[in-house]
C-alpha cells in the first residue's frame, strides 16, 4: 500500500517554516513522498490538508504537523498497512525549548535532549497514520479556524466511527515555535462550541454522523 506524508504548513511563522524544512527533509531522506498543503486566509488545518490531498493518490496517509517528529511513525505506517484503520505513533509529547530546537535544526540528535515537562498524546493530533478511505469518510473539520480543538474533535470523530487508534509507546518531539494567541476571538469561541458538540456526540452515533456530514459538506463547499 502506497504512503504519502501530508504536512499542513502555516508559512507566516519563521519558526514553523524552519521546522517544516527539517521535517520534510527527514521524511524525504527516508524515501517517503511528502505533500505539503498550503492555504490562504486565517489558518485552517483541514483546508491545508485538503490542498495536499489533491496531489496524493496514496492508500495510507500520514497527517503530520510541520513542527513534530516521531521516530515510531514508520511502525505505525506498517500497522495501518497491515489492517489497522488508524494509528497514533506516540504516547508522550516532549516539547523542546528554543535554544534546543536550534541545535536540532543544525543537526543535533533528538535523543537525550532536555525538554519541557512531557504530556500525554491526544490521538488525532501531532502525527496520525490513517487510510485514505477513512480520512475521506471522517476528515478534519474545516469549521475549526486558527489553532485549537480541531485535533481533539477529529480524534473523537474517528473513535466514534471506527474505534480507538492503535497506539504506540514512543515519544513525539515538538520543535519550538511561539505559542498561538490565547485571545478569545470569535473564531476561538466558535471552535470551542463546535468541540463541545463533538464531545456530546460521542454518546450518540446519529449526532456524530450528522457532525461528520456537516464537516464533509463544508470541505466540499
Amino acid at each position: 500500500m502506497s504512503v504519502d506524508i501530508i504536512i499542513p504548513a502555516a508559512g507566516e511563522c519563521v519558526y514553523r517554516a524552519a521546522a517544516l524544512t527539517y521535517v520534510s527533509r527527514r521524511w524525504m531522506d527516508l524515501g517517503f513522498d511528502v505533500k505539503i498543503g498550503e492555504m490562504w486566509g486565517p489558518w485552517c488545518k483541514a483546508l491545508a490538508v485538503a490542498d495536499a490531498l489533491e496531489r496524493s493518490t496514496a492508500d495510507v496517509i500520514v497527517i503530520h504537523d510541520s513542527d513534530s517528529w516521531c521516530p515510531d511513525t514508520p511502525a505505525a505506517v506498517e500497522a495501518v498497512q497491515a489492517g489497522s484503520a488508524w494509528a497514533c505513533p506516540f504516547a508522550m509529547v516532549k516539547r523542546l525549548r528554543a535554544n534546543v530546537t536550534e541545535d536540532v535544526l543544525a543537526g543535533a540528535p533528538l535523543s537525550g535532549l532536555p525538554t519541557m515537562p512531557p504530556h500525554r498524546a491526544v490521538p488525532g493530533g501531532g502525527v496520525v497514520v490513517i487510510t485514505r478511505d477513512l480520512y475521506d469518510r471522517v476528515p478534519l473539520d474545516p469549521r475549526f479556524v486558527l489553532w485549537g480543538f480541531e485535533d481533539i474533535a477529529w480524534g473523537m470523530a474517528l473513535r466514534a466511527t471506527v474505534g480507538p487508534a492503535q497506539c504506540f509507546t514512543g515519544d513525539l518531539w515538538h520543535l519550538f515555535h511561539p505559542p498561538a494567541s490565547k485571545d478569545q476571538s470569535p473564531e476561538k469561541r466558535v471552535a470551542s462550541a463546535l468541540r463541545a458538540r463533538y464531545a456530546k456526540a460521542m454518546r450518540n452515533a446519529d449526532d456524530m454522523r450528522q457532525i461528520i456530514s456537516e464537516a464533509r459538506e463544508a470541505l466540499a463547499a
